[in-house]
């Protein structure tokens, strides 16, 4: 777990929002291989984009539980989440078709 004083500098380039940006999800383990083909061609391109493997929430953990959630056939049709599906979905649409548990790196960024 990070001290205080190693979590204010991870953060510091928040501070200074024109020179970085957090798009946050929660990627699933199968879109991996795609998203880092993509980090590939955005960075032959020059733009300087990281995807990280990791939750963010309310709490640094080497091992934090989440759940994945398959919904849709397509390669994209599946999120992971710390959170409830009918707390992130409303009505529950798209419906649930598998859900498995995974564990990871999580950061907290309150």
């Amino acid at each position: 777990q990070l001290s205080q004083v190693e979590r204010n500098a991870a953060m510091q380039p928040l501070k200074e929002p024109a020179s970085f940006c957090v798009r946050s999800f929660e990627a699933a383990p199968a879109l991996l291989p795609l998203l880092r083909r993509q980090e590939q061609d955005h960075r032959a391109q020059k733009y300087d984009v990281r995807f990280v493997e990791a939750a963010l929430g309310n709490v640094t953990a080497p091992d934090e539980s989440r759940r994945v959630v398959r919904y849709a056939d397509n390669v994209w049709g599946v999120s992971a989440s710390g959170l409830r599906w009918g707390d992130v979905h409303v009505g529950d649409k798209p419906v649930a078709r598998e859900t498995t548990s995974i564990s990871g790196q999580s950061y907290d960024l309150r």
